[in-house]
């Protein structure tokens, strides 16, 4: 067996406190990651996976549904201590709350604002299909878990202070009380039984307690992987003794040496990195031969869609550009798109707060007036003109907000263009999952340059250039395609399992 401790839902001030925020919180909600891709892996193997969830995650099974992983077994530490064996979702809807009878509800897209004799009662954050997360009163919040039933209610001073968190079982009694100000837990009377102490001095402890109960059934032959960073993560290495124990470190969450020297990485059998970068960061950790190399990517994605386009799409990337940058490459493309009338542009935007799409279409049309550039919901008002007006090229402008919305653009992508400094890490492992190449600015260590895209070596000026290498004949971007199918092979198939068993026979 397969034991993953992901490190989803990071929470700096509460580390075993992992709810989700709405999405309308968080600006860039890109949840993918290094543990995501393994369980895939693993499973398409057939070998045996398990979860083992350290942190209070009650929106864990509509994180799991989004990412295809909602087959996958777990065990719920919190749901141990809870008390809670229920499986499944049930979506709570605002019909399903009790509120004043005359109430008045005000609806935005993703939020309920509640009043009652004109005084606001209570707001309601929702999920993107529409389930109830939390309901906040003016010195408590209501967290709901996404199984249909009330988890906790985490009690507030009226400047909204954390003052203590009640943790509930599916009958709606207290189980245990978590003080927020002195971090000590207090069980509830009825439910000593189930427990080893009455007060634990903080919730790691009482965590602790659990997790230990659960390694006892643990065999020498099962193997961990271990999301690195993160308190979750140091308390589990300290507390497995499992021969097999394999860290995992990835771009997008472990950027700095030092937050991860605080943990026992000496009982890592086996290291393994998303990119050459990442483990060139880790190299003064471990010895050179346990670190292994292995780029993620995201099963979600198919190969080879947008040559049965009539237009031959570039996606744009444009939240890390400099202005004058971006200036320079739309006038580069806009240009390129008058020699090659087949060619189309998407401009994406991931952070809705520092790219406004309506000054990014008037800048378009000042270079190219004869465009069509279109924001979200202009479809719907060109289908009630009679007449389609003709223009010189077509240009596309949306916002990013989910993962699945850029599954859905490189679905249709012929190139993603990403000038930023970085570039966007999950959009280039999707791109590489598409068989999409990639033009960047400068050298990056998931971008091969004449193989899977092209690194224009810090020069814009060398953009033109390279659309047209990919653009122009086929050739090239099948070499690119291809070469994303041999790198996606090394890793399905049951490959990356065989793999990881050989290192860690190796390691032994």
């Amino acid at each position: 067996m397969y034991y993953f401790i992901p490190a989803w839902f990071k929470n700096n001030e509460r580390s075993f406190y992992n709810v989700a925020k709405p999405w309308y919180r968080d600006s860039k909600k890109i949840e993918f990651d290094d543990s995501i891709n393994q369980i895939k892996m693993f499973e398409q193997a057939g070998t045996a996976v398990k979860l083992l969830i350290i942190g209070y995650m009650p929106n864990l099974r509509s994180f799991l549904q989004r990412q295809e992983l909602d087959e996958t077994a777990y065990l719920s530490i919190f749901d141990e201590l809870q008390g809670i064996s229920l499986q499944g979702t049930r979506r709570i809807m605002v019909n399903d709350l009790k509120f004043p009878t005359d109430a008045e509800f005000v609806y935005t897209p993703f939020r309920i604002m509640v009043y009652h004799k004109e005084q606001l009662y209570a707001k309601v954050d929702v999920g993107t299909l529409g389930e109830i997360l939390t309901v906040t009163r003016p010195t408590k919040q209501y967290v709901f878990d996404d199984r249909g039933f009330l988890s906790s209610i985490l009690y507030t001073t009226a400047e909204g202070t954390p003052l203590r968190q009640e943790y509930l079982n599916l009958a709606g009694e207290v189980r245990f009380i978590e003080d927020l100000q002195s971090g000590k837990v207090q069980i509830a009377p009825a439910f000593l039984k189930n427990f080893k102490y009455s007060e634990y001095e903080n919730i790691q402890a009482l965590v602790t307690e659990k997790f230990n109960q659960f390694l006892q059934q643990v065999t020498n032959d099962d193997a961990f992987v271990l999301a690195a960073g993160g308190q979750r993560t140091k308390l589990a290495l300290e507390l497995i003794n499992s021969p097999k124990i394999i860290m995992s470190y990835f771009t997008g969450r472990n950027k700095e040496l030092a937050p991860l020297q605080v943990e026992p990485v000496a009982k890592a059998y086996l290291a393994v990195a998303d990119t050459q970068a990442t483990a060139d960061l880790i190299a003064p950790l471990y010895p050179a031969e346990k670190i292994k190399v292995v780029t993620p990517f995201d099963t979600r994605l198919r190969l080879g869609h947008s040559q049965r386009l009539a237009k031959d799409w570039l996606l744009f990337l444009v939240d890390e550009i400099a202005a004058s940058a971006l200036d320079q490459a739309l006038s580069q493309i806009l240009e390129l798109m008058r020699q090659q009338p087949k060619l189309g542009l998407e401009l994406g935007v991931f952070r809705r707060d520092d790219v406004n799409l309506h000054n990014l279409r008037a800048q378009i049309l000042a270079k190219a007036p004869d465009f069509k550039v279109t924001l979200p919901g202009d479809e719907k008002e060109a289908e009630n003109q009679l007449e389609e007006k003709k223009y010189a090229g077509e240009v596309h402008l949306f916002y990013l907000d989910t993962e699945n919305e850029i599954v859905r653009a490189l679905d249709r992508a012929r190139v993603l263009i990403d000038l930023g400094t970085p570039p966007d890490l999950y959009a280039q492992i999707a791109a590489i999952s598409a068989g999409v190449p990639q033009i960047v600015l400068h050298a990056e260590q998931l971008v091969e340059h004449e193989k899977n895209g092209l690194v224009l070596q810090g020069d814009i000026n060398n953009l033109t250039k390279a659309i047209k290498y990919y653009t122009q004949e086929l050739k090239y971007w099948n070499e690119a395609m291809m070469y994303a199918v041999a790198k996606i092979s090394e890793l399905t198939g049951g490959n990356l399992a065989k793999r990881w068993q050989t290192w860690l026979e190796q390691s032994e």
